[in-house]
């Protein structure tokens, strides 16, 4: 029993460490591969350029390890930096956790010429063209004795007198070098070349140079001018109005060769007038319409229909115990009319208190009144004064005096017969 337990509990024990130690491998990270890009694929001798190393989509490149394949054409620094040594081909890895990149690529390219040695005699010409990882360039040209042989931008050299020259070709920091032989003409004309005047071999046009050709009268040795294009002779161009709404232009042609160029005038746009108004009615929309006053074109604002305005309507037809009435009402504005079915319902109508002035005269002797309110005016009070003193004469009353009074004349509820339309 006890080795039973025993066997038990170093089991249990083996399946606990192994679930404690072990952790899942997610596949693709295992089989990812560091990837290495370059910002520059081309460089020079002396110049560098940067790679950077990512591994799962993190930029790993401080912590990779970087080698070349060809130190003597590029080296790399520990940060990932490529420096040109000599024109060839290197190839550069990364590693990093024990992988190791696919191979990126780096040229160190070199300017070259298509001739290392030229012969000229005087007054001949070679032209030298350059070329930067198989690709042409414009590089640039300088001699080294100009009084020799001189070199211009497109590289065309030409011979000036006996000697040697060196032309340069310079392109991205990169150098490269032919040698210029000059002889003397065969000819006799050591001491130089007697040229004519000269003859245009090639007229010069608005846009291209021309040549002008001369001949040595002694040896026939011919020698080149570029001349100058003329450039253009515009005259003062055609005007084609602008509109309102679309450009115009101004053209102007060569006098000499008959180009044309452009100019655009723009669009004018509208002058609109003050409108001329299409009033709304109550139930159509009325309009502004504006005209241009250049080109006639129109353009409208819509006014909106105002709507009835409806008067408090008339009974046209009375109700009945067996059929429904008829209220009708006009439009002010327009005259229309509508009609409406109702009936009366009785309605209480509350009663209210009345504020009112009333004159009240007073007999001078008794002191009796007689106020507008119980008489109805003041000229009935005034008679019921007057018989009131006749008939008490013996009483000496007489005279009398007018006092204005605030009296409150109470309104009992009633009922009004309303008119309610049918629902």
């Amino acid at each position: 029993m006890r080795k039973t337990n025993k066997v038990l509990t170093l089991i249990l024990t083996m399946v606990m460490i192994l679930t404690i130690t072990y952790q899942p491998i997610d596949a693709s990270a295992a089989s990812a591969k560091p990837i290495v890009k370059a910002s520059q694929t081309v460089i020079s001798k002396g110049t560098t350029t940067k790679v950077k190393v990512t591994y799962n989509k993190k930029n790993v490149t401080s912590k990779a390890k970087f080698k070349t394949s060809n130190k003597s054409v590029a080296t790399v620094s520990k940060k990932g930096v490529v420096t040109g040594k000599k024109a060839g081909t290197a190839y550069i890895t990364a590693t990093y956790k024990g992988k190791t990149s696919k191979k990126v690529k780096i040229t160190v390219a070199q300017v070259s010429l298509n001739k290392k040695n030229v012969k000229l005699s005087v007054g001949k010409t070679a032209t030298l063209a350059a070329k930067y990882n198989k690709k042409t360039v414009k590089a640039t040209f300088k001699s080294s004795n100009p009084a020799v042989a001189s070199v211009n931008k497109a590289g065309v050299v030409t011979a000036k007198k006996a000697g040697t020259a060196t032309i340069t070709a310079v392109y991205k920091k990169t150098k490269a070098t032919c040698k210029v032989t000059v002889t003397k003409p065969e000819n006799g004309c050591a001491s130089g070349h007697a040229y004519d005047d000269g003859v245009v071999t090639k007229e010069p046009t608005c846009t291209e140079t021309g040549v002008k050709t001369y001949t040595c009268k002694k040896c026939g040795h011919k020698n080149t001018e570029i001349m100058k294009a003329l450039g253009h002779a515009w005259d003062d161009g055609v005007v084609t109005k602008a509109t309102c709404t679309e450009d115009g232009t101004k053209t102007y042609t060569c006098e000499t060769c008959g180009e044309t160029k452009s100019e655009t005038i723009k669009a004018t746009g509208h002058v609109w007038d003050d409108g001329v108004t299409t009033q709304a009615t109550c139930t159509e929309d009325g309009a502004k319409t504006y005209t241009c006053e250049k080109c006639g074109e129109t353009k409208s604002e819509t006014i909106k229909a105002t709507g009835h305005t409806w008067d408090d309507g008339v009974i046209t037809k009375e109700p009945t115990d067996t059929e429904h009435g008829v209220k009708t009402y006009t439009c002010t504005k327009c005259g229309e009319t509508k009609d409406e079915n109702g009936h009366y319902e009785k309605q209480e109508v509350a009663g209210w208190d009345e504020e009112k002035l009333v004159d009240v005269n007073i007999c001078n002797t008794c002191k009796m009144e007689f106020s507008t309110a119980d008489y109805g005016s003041i000229e009935a009070a005034v008679e019921a004064l007057m018989m009131h003193q006749m008939e008490n004469w013996e009483s000496d009353c007489e005279g009398y005096h007018t006092e204005t009074r605030t009296i409150i004349i109470h309104h009992d509820p009633t009922y009004e017969d309303v008119w309610v339309a049918d629902k």
